[in-house]
């Protein structure tokens, strides 16, 4: 959980020997006493090896709970940034489709008050073309949608979004006809 050695790494880079579930380390040392005998000196011959051997088995045991509960409180704490991020972009995701609609609303209302300012016989008159420009702009939007995203929420808010646009272009386009000559200022 650390990333350090696996036991049996450290036992080979030590000298260990494998039986089984056990290890098994020869310490080869020298014992010496003092001249005048009243102290007696100990060393290790391979005192960097079998320390550090025993030292990581012993510090890896008596740490694993920490160490496993520290690992654990890691993966909680990623999995509920996760699922924060994902609230978010959710919530993210709803805003964006709520304005899109807002405005697609609007575009609507607009198009739809210029088109009744237009006099009725050229109203009927721009009726069949009128008919095939919504058809093309439904198919036109949808296909765009389509290639914005597969996530539902988004590939509505981007066919909302193109037919906004399309709306407010053929508002322009339809004002033309509000104006004529007459007493009326049109």
């Amino acid at each position: 959980m650390q990333g350090l050695n696996k036991v049996s790494e450290l036992a080979d880079n030590s000298g260990a020997e494998r039986e089984a579930n056990a290890f098994k380390i020869d310490i080869d040392f020298n014992v010496q006493p003092t001249d005048d005998g009243q102290k007696v000196y100990s060393e290790l011959e391979n005192a960097d090896a079998t320390p550090t051997f025993i030292s990581a088995i012993l510090g890896g045991h008596l740490g694993y709970r920490s160490i496993q509960q520290s690992h654990q409180q890691e993966q909680q704490q990623a999995q509920l940034a996760e699922q924060q991020e994902q609230a978010a972009l959710t919530e993210q995701k709803q805003a964006t489709l709520g304005e899109a609609k807002a405005e697609f609303d609007l575009s609507n209302q607009t198009i739809n008050t210029i088109w009744g300012a237009i006099p009725s016989d050229q109203r009927d008159q721009l009726l069949p073309v009128q008919r095939a420009w919504i058809k093309r702009k439904t198919a036109d939007c949808k296909i765009e949608a389509a290639s914005q995203s597969i996530e539902p929420s988004v590939r509505e808010a981007a066919r909302l979004n193109c037919e906004t646009r399309m709306n407010n272009e053929r508002s322009g386009q339809l004002r033309r006809f509000t104006y004529h000559d007459n007493d009326n200022g049109y």
